[in-house]
């Protein structure tokens, strides 16, 4: 699906069709639990101190988007509270970068207990 679209006219990005009506449905699924969290969350869960729901909303794809494009969605999605939008693409790489660490951590790990074994 399309992310974003260009107007010519204004010369500018504007979240496509399909990203807007995702973007609507996150805003009523976050009204609900600011709802919910106003009549019983803090009551029932004293453990909970701050309440700050978020959503994100995984749609089409980027790996052929110029700079202009990518920067066109950054821009936009800072502009949007508690809501941002991302491609698959970009969940990708995000996956890629942390299992990348998690795979570093656990060299290190492995290197920490076989220096710990050899003293």
């Amino acid at each position: 699906m399309d992310v974003l679209s260009f107007d010519t006219t204004h010369r500018n990005w504007y979240w496509a069709s399909q990203t807007s009506k995702a973007i609507g449905q996150c805003h009523r699924y976050l009204d609900t639990f600011h709802r919910a969290a106003e009549h019983g969350i803090q009551s029932d869960h004293p453990e909970i101190i701050d309440y700050h729901p978020r959503a994100v909303v995984v749609i089409g794809r980027s790996n052929t988007w110029d700079q202009s494009k990518v920067k066109a969605l950054h821009g936009l999605n800072s502009r949007m509270h508690g809501i941002t939008v991302m491609t698959y693409d970009q969940l990708l790489a995000r996956c890629s970068v942390l299992l990348g660490q998690v795979h570093n951590e656990q060299v290190l790990e492995a290197q920490e207990y076989s220096e710990d074994l050899s003293a």
